[in-house]
């Protein structure tokens, strides 16, 4: 399955709340009590983020393996972000069978490195960087517009 969205709010570090997502998601679509489910760490494959994951799960009393991916990148056209992810299970005795079709698995494209923060969420990672920065920054501008209104009131007349 495939999701796109806007990428206009892109975030370094955003990777991981998208796909800790996508792993609730996949979690779900397993249909089946999960026993194990190991993801591995997020990896920059070019311009995408991947992830894979495995694990091990029963669908009543059918014990199963699975295997998957997720793959996060971006439109080189609509500079949209694109999540995709795919899940194969399998019976433990055959076990071999989806690591070959989860590793093949290629997603076609124009694909773009992340787009580069707004100014809005720079300001705010900026904040969280340098914390006693961004205080003098807003003392000073609060300072300066409390000097303005005092310098436009309207001053009585003698």
């Amino acid at each position: 399955m495939c999701a796109r969205a806007p990428s206009d709010r892109w975030a370094p570090g955003v990777e991981e709340l998208v796909l800790g997502r996508a792993t609730g998601i996949a979690r779900g679509a397993l249909q089946g009590e999960i026993d194990r489910f190991d993801a591995a760490a997020i990896t920059v494959a070019g311009p995408r983020f991947e992830q894979p994951f495995e694990g091990a799960m029963h669908r009543g009393a059918v014990p199963l393996v699975f295997r998957g991916r997720h793959l996060l990148g971006f439109t080189t056209g609509s500079r949209e972000a694109v999540l995709c992810s795919v899940i194969c299970s399998e019976p433990p005795a055959s076990a071999p069978g989806c690591a070959p079709v989860i590793s093949s698995l290629e997603v076609t494209g124009s694909w773009t490195s992340a787009p580069p923060p707004s100014l809005l969420v720079r300001a705010i990672l900026g904040t969280a960087e340098q914390p006693a920065m961004a205080l003098g920054i807003a003392s000073a501008l609060g300072l300066a517009v409390v000097i303005a209104i005092f310098a436009r009131r309207p001053r009585p007349r003698r």
